[in-house]
């Protein structure tokens, strides 16, 4: 029985770690898309500046 605790105590573990992973390369995707998303708005604001010249 004692085999079987420590065995999915183990497999908890490897699950939280993977949780952990997934939680910061989440956290990385949203900023690139934060980053991403004000580039495109600071390129539309420039080609709106350019069609009104």
């Amino acid at each position: 029985m004692q085999l079987r605790i420590d065995h999915l105590q183990e497999e908890l573990q490897k699950i939280n770690g993977n949780i952990q992973q997934q939680a910061t390369e989440y956290q990385l995707l949203l900023d690139i898309k934060m980053r991403l998303e004000m580039e495109i708005a600071e390129y539309r604001r420039l080609l709106e500046g350019e069609a009104h010249t």
